[in-house]
C-alpha cells in the first residue's frame, strides 16, 4: 500500500472516531445516560487511539508491520458507520423522550 494512501486513510479514520466520541459525549445531557454514553465514547476513543498507533508508526517509518490497505479501509468504514450511527441516534432518542 502506498504510504500516502495509508496516511490519508488512517488520518480520516482517526478524525472520524474522535468526532463520533465527541457526539456520544454530547448525548449524555439530553438522554441522561451518563454511564452508557461515557462507555461508548471511551470505546470510540480507544479505537481512535489504536488507529493513532498505526498512524504514528507509519509516520516515523516503522514498517516492521506495514498497514494492510484492506484492513485500514474496513476500519475507516467502521469509523464512518459509528459516526453516522451516533449522529442519527440523538434525534431518535429526543423524539422518544418527548414521547
Amino acid at each position: 500500500m502506498s504510504r500516502l494512501l495509508a496516511t490519508i486513510v488512517l488520518a480520516l479514520s482517526i478524525m472520524i472516531q474522535f468526532a463520533a466520541a465527541v457526539l456520544a459525549l454530547r448525548l449524555i445531557r439530553p438522554t441522561g445516560w451518563l454511564i452508557a454514553w461515557t462507555m461508548i465514547a471511551g470505546g470510540l476513543v480507544l479505537m481512535g487511539a489504536r488507529r493513532g498507533i498505526t498512524f504514528t508508526r507509519l509516520m516515523i517509518g516503522d514498517m516492521s508491520v506495514p498497514p494492510d490497505l484492506t484492513a485500514e479501509l474496513v476500519a475507516l468504514t467502521i469509523s464512518a458507520l459509528m459516526l453516522a450511527g451516533v449522529a442519527r441516534i440523538g434525534p431518535i432518542l429526543a423524539v422518544r423522550r418527548r414521547g
